[in-house]
């Protein structure tokens, strides 16, 4: 049963509205409908009940704090002043309930009809306040959603943070899903349960009063002797609610564990469908749709295997919610009926006895119904504050190790130090590398593969921390860092050629002469198509936007890694030529295999292995204009031309 079920059952009258069959599988457990999937496996460990209410009041505390938080506090006062407000009415309900089965025991047609007018107006008072408390606590479950997203938000995207994250493993894994997903079950499952249990304790608080003044009437009669037992009614209530949570939690329990394996089979379907898709072109060349299929068909199995698992659960938790409430209708009836034969009560105090037992039963019935989204609330909130936690985690674990310092340079150059850069496991990539890059220059760095290129690239753009030494660099407003495979956002091109700038910082006219040299002519009348560039364009499209993007920032540094990798020869010398004529006094620092790059660059780094381990080598280029530099390209040419031959 459902808490919006429980705020339609409290605005009627008791024995009107009850649901007998119970609820075992109610919201926030269900079998269609799964959270998104994480990209890797989730965590299958979980917080123990002391270490959920220290997680939990963390996650509450940084939701409140600051200006951000006050919209949370104002609407949670809100809810709480209608709750109030809500139990006067219930309890005017209850008292009603007495009068109108009076009327009728006693036949009193004036005093019936004057009863049926006061329902409506009572029932008017209480529909009210449940729409209210169910808009307000909308509202609620929006501001929870939106500060907890803004919080992960903040956290994930500090400068470099979002790279890291990716090294610290699976608690950090599917930042996506915990920011999207999480969030969202976070915001409901906290909202939902925390409203329900406070209902449930301002109504055991304001009818247990009343149920246990009532109990006086209830009077029992053993070997002819009659007996009172103080607060009757209220241990009945109490005694059925214990056992009904008692045979829940011991038929319900495995619910949590497999639940838990239920997801992260979904989540491994998931993720294998999203590759496939993404890496469809290669599957269909390697012939491997076979393959596919079957690796496909065995992680459904593991999945229908996990859903048959919990539907069974489910069934025999069946036994228990819907027994318990049918069987919740006849209690009350049943432990007052010798105080009604005894003609201590009357029909109408009996019905007034069994609303108040109803009241009180429903309130300590709340483990029962909530069980499953308890369960999965539990799951949420693990997520989101293990995600937290690796957050923290890592910049904790960076103070404790030495890392590379990433300063200004005082002469605005780029200069590496004593530069020793490892990988997290401690393993050196680059023993010793010292060399300064002055204002103008274009200097490449050529080395193996596997010599650590990529990541002294990483290093400077602080991106990689690991190591120890120094990295001093120009201003970061100066910089534009170019890899192999451009970033696009979603959106249309415009933005994605203007990008990191908004596109209303350029003109039509700036960005279409962008277009025309970078070799995007035909892209100009799709400006505002929003498509997903990404795919839409080749890899060696989206590196020509990216030299578009240098012609509208026009960066005084430029670190390109890779950047022309799946240009021709022909279209990479006509973008790299952007440096000696429109970009002319750029300094360049990039990483490249190709042959004719190095025609373009005024200066060589080698990264060479050695017994040492690898260093950083330096030597002057022998081209020095851009006439020297054609015959260095012709050279190259001749040279290759001669080996084909040979």
């Amino acid at each position: 049963m459902t808490i919006k079920d429980r705020h339609d059952i409290r605005a009627a009258p008791p024995l009107v509205s009850l649901n007998p069959t119970g609820d075992a599988n109610p919201d926030g457990l269900r079998l269609e409908d799964p959270p998104a999937p994480e990209r890797k496996p989730e965590s299958k460990g979980r917080i123990p009940p002391s270490g959920m209410i220290l997680e939990l009041s963390i996650l509450s505390g940084a939701m409140i704090k600051g200006k951000g938080g006050w919209p949370i506090i104002r609407l949670s006062a809100a809810i709480l002043l209608i709750l109030a407000c809500n139990m006067v009415g219930q309890v005017r309900l209850n008292v009603w309930n007495g009068a109108f089965f009076d009327a009728l025991e006693h036949r009193n047609g004036p005093d019936f009809i004057t009863q049926f007018w006061n329902f409506f107006l009572i029932i008017g008072v209480l529909l009210s306040l449940v729409v209210a408390q169910t808009w307000f606590q909308e509202l609620l479950k929006i501001r929870i959603r939106e500060r907890m997203s803004h919080i992960l938000l903040d956290s994930w995207l500090e400068p470099g943070r979002a790279y890291r994250l990716g090294f610290v493993g699976e608690k950090a894994s599917a930042p996506d899903q915990r920011m999207q997903e999480d969030c969202r079950l976070f915001a409901e499952f906290t909202t939902e349960l925390g409203v329900g249990l406070l209902q449930s304790a301002m109504l055991l608080l304001t009818f247990i009063a009343v149920l246990w003044s009532l109990s006086s009437y209830v009077v029992l009669k053993i070997n002819g002797e009659d007996w009172r037992i103080p607060g009757y009614m209220v241990w009945v209530a109490v005694a059925y609610a214990g056992i009904g949570s008692t045979l829940t939690w011991l038929v319900g329990r495995p619910l949590i564990r497999l639940n838990t394996q239920r997801y992260s089979h979904e989540a491994g379907l998931r993720f294998a469908l999203v590759r496939v898709n993404d890496n469809a072109e290669g599957i269909a060349l390697y012939k491997g749709e076979r393959d596919e299929r079957q690796n496909l068909e065995a992680m459904l199995q593991h999945v229908l295997k996990a859903t048959r698992k919990l539907s069974g659960a489910l069934a025999r938790l069946t036994w228990i919610t819907s027994g318990y409430g049918w069987v919740a209708i006849v209690v009350p009836i049943i432990a007052a009926a010798p105080g009604y034969f005894s003609q201590r009560l009357t029909f109408g105090e009996l019905m007034m006895v069994v609303g108040a037992f109803t009241q009180v039963q429903s309130a300590l019935r709340y483990f029962v119904d909530n069980f499953p989204k308890i369960a999965d609330w539990r799951s949420a909130v693990f997520r989101v504050s293990m995600f937290r936690r690796a957050i923290s985690e890592l910049e904790q674990e960076g103070a404790k190790f030495e890392q590379i310092a990433v300063e200004p340079h005082p002469e605005q150059k780029l200069s590496f130090e004593n530069l020793v850069i490892s990988l997290i496991d401690g393993q050196t990539v680059i023993e010793q590398a010292t060399a300064e890059v002055g204002v103008g220059e274009r200097v490449l760095i050529t080395g193996a593969s596997g010599s650590g290129k990529s990541t002294l690239f990483r290093a400077i753009a602080g991106l990689w921390p690991w190591g120890r030494g120094a990295i001093r660099t120009p201003p970061l407003e100066q910089q534009m860092f170019m890899p192999q495979r451009p970033y696009l956002p979603l959106g249309n091109l415009r933005a994605a050629i203007c990008y990191p700038g908004h596109p209303s910082e350029f003109s039509d006219e700036v960005i279409g002469f962008a277009l025309q040299r970078c070799g995007l002519t035909e892209f100009e009348t799709q400006l505002d198509a929003d498509l997903l560039w990404d795919k839409r364009l080749s890899l060696g499209q989206q590196q020509r936007v990216a030299f578009a993007r240098l012609l509208l920032h026009k960066p005084l540094w430029v670190f390109m890694d890779e950047a022309t990798s799946a240009l021709d020869d022909e279209a990479q010398s006509s973008l790299l030529s952007l440096f000696e004529n429109e970009l002319a006094g750029t300094t360049v620092l990039s990483i490249a295999h190709r042959q004719g790059v190095e025609a373009f660059h005024t200066r060589t780094l080698r990264l060479i292995r050695t017994e040492e381990g690898t260093r950083l080598f330096g030597r002057r280029s022998v081209v020095k204009d851009g006439r020297r530099a054609i015959v260095r390209r012709l050279l190259d040419q001749l040279s290759w031309f001669g080996s084909v031959q040979g």
